[in-house]
């Protein structure tokens, strides 16, 4: 049976894999993490929260919450504006941070908008119309020159 290099060195060469291992050690069960490591009780515990690498927003654990991800883990800003609507987020809303500092999660300094073109509309479209306003004026002055 092949096994990659670095399992073998992961393994240190015993065993072929995880479940060859544990039919070897029976009576020790699965290698798993005992529940007295898990969560607050690891010494690598971080207060169930991080900062989502490359985007800035920070993940709060939560996993119950009907927008969790796969690992458990939800925008803390959309609790936030939970908390402060006093309701769930239906599912076309949207949250925007006003200051655009993704990790600034204050409640005043978020807002919710119903969909995700009216969000893209408040927040873009004046860029929008400054960018083609300017398009159109160096065209116009281009076409007086000739």
């Amino acid at each position: 049976m092949y096994r990659r290099p670095s399992t073998l060195a992961a393994n240190a060469g015993k065993y072929c894999s995880t479940a060859c291992r544990n039919k070897v050690y029976p009576h020790t069960g699965t290698r798993t993490v005992p529940e007295s490591m898990m969560g607050e009780n690891n010494p690598a515990w971080r207060g169930g929260s991080y900062i989502e690498p490359e985007k800035g927003y920070r993940m709060i654990r939560m996993p119950d919450h009907p927008r969790a991800r796969q690992n458990g883990y939800v925008l803390e800003h959309i609790v936030v504006a939970e908390r402060k609507l006093g309701r769930r987020l239906k599912p076309n809303e949207e949250v925007h941070h006003r200051d655009r500092d993704r990790a600034n999660n204050d409640p005043d300094n978020l807002k919710v908008y119903d969909s995700h073109l009216e969000h893209w509309t408040a927040e873009h479209m004046t860029d929008v119309h400054a960018a083609r306003d300017a398009a159109f004026s160096r065209r116009r002055a281009a076409s007086a020159r000739r």
